[in-house]
């Protein structure tokens, strides 16, 4: 089954993805400190930072971790 402009398709998406990986990675970071005052209003501003830090190291983490595993799975197929 040939579908026209498969390759055009292709690129597209993989430029939608791109575009939405760095507006996802870019979300948090405005968002936070309006978010945290909130999420945590017992808390002083070094703490507030701590939390930002931890949940940026998991979230790399899992992106690096998940890019390792998928690309592997990828390859294969």
């Amino acid at each position: 089954m040939n579908i026209k402009g498969l390759r055009w398709w292709v690129i597209g998406l993989i430029a939608l993805v791109t575009v939405i990986n760095y507006i996802d990675r870019q979300a948090l970071p405005v968002l936070w400190p309006d978010m945290a005052e909130e999420l945590y209003p017992e808390r002083t501003a070094d703490e507030r930072k701590e939390i930002y830090a931890l949940i940026s190291i998991f979230f790399i983490l899992s992106y690096a971790f998940g890019q390792a595993i998928f690309g592997k799975i990828f390859d294969k197929l």
